[in-house]
């Protein structure tokens, strides 16, 4: 299941990726989807289906109830339990809540909401590249990464290193990733364990669906012709779309791989 909610067009863009895309700086590849596939297994999502029309409203009747003031600025709130009351808490509580929600898309159906006029009030520009510059050197260098199409030719993504520090512990340099952004989208997995504003976006989905959950940062450049190749992930991601603009192709997931008859724990 993939919430999306963005603007399609095509400049320089920031996305969060929640629930999404491995933890803090794994160098494994996604595993591609097969060109077959996507023409003969899989289906564009349907932005029109009464599921998201209701879904929407819902979202929006809550949100329309609460103060969106400083979303992200909560570093206080989220020591006093009063994060509750603010837009990330009442987004994702009420697509808790929701039975269509919980009966019908989670892990079945890949949605698209752009019918929710209170996202503009705190989704977009919420985490921008000005906030990036100021809270990059929060996340380690180690994790940072940049991708980058697989060498072989089967449409595969890799990562590669942003900057050269040597030390695991040792910041992100601004500047590495602006020079790595030049060559590809470049991502901060589990951000939002490590640079605080994020932390208030991974806290709300915590406590309002009780599960562990990953913040992922995707960032990429104006005019890029591919963010990412199609790929499929094997947890369900709520996709924001932060800062800027991209055509979205989301596709409904292949058919699983037959798995193995043997006893993995042998």
């Amino acid at each position: 299941m993939v919430l999306m909610m963005s603007r399609t067009l095509s400049r320089g863009c920031t996305a969060l990726c929640v629930g999404g895309g491995g933890g803090g700086g794994g160098r494994t590849g996604i595993r591609p989807i097969a060109s077959s596939l996507l023409s003969s297994r899989t289906t564009v999502m349907q932005q029109t289906s009464e599921a998201t029309r209701e879904l929407e409203k819902t979202v929006q009747e809550q949100l329309s109830s609460i103060d969106n003031a400083d979303a992200l600025d909560q570093t206080t709130e989220l020591f006093t339990n009063t994060v509750a009351n603010r837009p990330w808490e009442a987004l994702f509580t009420s697509l808790a809540a929701s039975e269509t929600f919980r009966s019908s898309v989670w892990a079945k159906e890949t949605i698209k909401m752009d019918q929710v006029p209170a996202f503009d009030s705190f989704v977009t520009d919420c985490f921008t590249m000005s906030d990036i510059e100021r809270h990059v050197e929060e996340y380690p260098s180690s994790y940072a990464a940049q991708g980058a199409l697989s060498p072989d030719g089967n449409g595969g993504w890799f990562m590669k290193r942003v900057g050269t520090a040597q030390a695991a512990d040792a910041p992100t340099k601004f500047a590495d990733l602006q020079k790595s952004l030049t060559e590809g989208t470049c991502v901060l997995n589990s951000a939002g364990a490590y640079i605080s504003p994020l932390a208030t976006v991974s806290l709300a989905v915590l406590e309002a669906l009780q599960l562990p959950v990953g913040l992922n940062l995707y960032i990429t450049a104006p005019n890029m012709q591919t963010s990412a190749p199609p790929h499929t992930d094997k947890q369900d991601v709520f996709v924001l779309q932060a800062q800027g603009s991209k055509h979205w192709r989301v596709y409904n997931p292949p058919p699983p791989p037959k798995k193995g008859e043997g006893n993995p724990f042998l």
